[in-house]
């Protein structure tokens, strides 16, 4: 007699975020500091805050552009032909 087993190996990741109690800027005020810089392939995402901002939809003209997280205080890159076309952030 033969014994069906089922094996299952499970590799996980956990982020964990700490936020001090007294930085200077309340955290809903964190997306309206974002920037953003266009060439004519690329934008920047300039965050001069201290916090981790998440931009989870932004859309080139009819175009969604992929989500993005921008690290304190850093720049966070995305591939892309810009042209003329406006940029519209959707904060959620």
């Amino acid at each position: 007699m033969t014994e069906n087993t089922l094996q299952l190996a499970i590799i996980s990741r956990i982020k964990l975020y700490y936020r001090p109690a007294k930085l200077a800027l309340p955290p809903d005020q964190a997306a309206e500091k974002l920037r953003f810089r266009r060439s004519a392939n690329s934008l920047t995402l300039i965050n001069p805050t201290p916090y981790y901002l998440t931009v989870t939809e932004l859309n080139a003209g009819t175009r969604v552009l992929e989500n993005a997280l921008v690290p304190p205080m850093a720049k966070a890159r995305l591939n892309c032909l810009l042209m003329q076309e406006a940029i519209l952030l959707t904060e959620q």
